[in-house]
């Protein structure tokens, strides 16, 4: 069953050496079956020395199989393979350790899908790093409202503000001012309202 699934599967005996490979596996990493067989394990993983290590560990029973872990393997072409091991001991009848057995996945879209959420949040941590707030004591002309800006400029109030935040302006006219600028317009106003309360 193994032989034909859509994952790779492998096994090793006392020395590390590949014993047995699906062709899921072949075909994941380029090889042939024959390039494979009675190769180390080790050989084809990226991180060759920490591997040899772990498996030569698990092998004389000093450390614990059955973990998932993460490995990048390196194919037959020169790319690199992501993938999630899980492995299995392989024992005699006495119980003692001959091998390991491991089934291999495949996890490019799952390293493609972390890696574009990490940029997303470098990006909004870039984004939220560039919010501009006002802080501090901000000089301001007591006649024409102009302020100073850190280089010693004099600045519209509107300029200022939109140098140093995120806001954008939206110009109006407050009562008070349309009553000194445009007194007819207001007082035509007024009158119509008198108008519509008058019974």
């Amino acid at each position: 069953l193994v032989y034909n699934a859509p994952i790779g599967y492998n096994e090793y005996y006392s020395e590390g050496r590949i014993t047995n490979v699906n062709q899921t596996d072949i075909e994941m990493l380029g090889y042939t079956r024959e390039e494979m067989i009675g190769e180390f394990i080790w050989k084809f993983n990226i991180e060759e020395e920490i591997a040899r290590e772990q498996i030569l560990a698990k092998l004389a029973g000093k450390l614990p199989p059955g973990r998932e872990l993460e490995r990048t393997y390196r194919r037959k072409d020169g790319t690199t393979l992501p993938v999630l091991i899980q492995d299995r001991l392989i024992r005699d009848e006495k119980g003692q350790i001959i091998g390991i057995r491991c089934i291999i996945q495949d996890i490019t879209e799952r390293k493609k899908a972390e890696a574009e959420r990490e940029k997303l949040i470098q990006e909004l941590q870039e984004a939220l790093a560039k919010v501009k707030t006002l802080r501090g004591l901000i000089p301001i002309c007591a006649s024409c409202k102009k302020i100073r800006d850190d280089q010693g400029y004099w600045k519209q109030i509107e300029s200022y503000v939109r140098d140093h935040s995120e806001a954008e302006f939206s110009h109006g006219i407050c009562p008070e001012c349309m009553k000194k600028l445009y007194p007819d317009f207001v007082d035509d106003e007024e009158g119509k309202q008198d108008e519509i309360r008058r019974p």
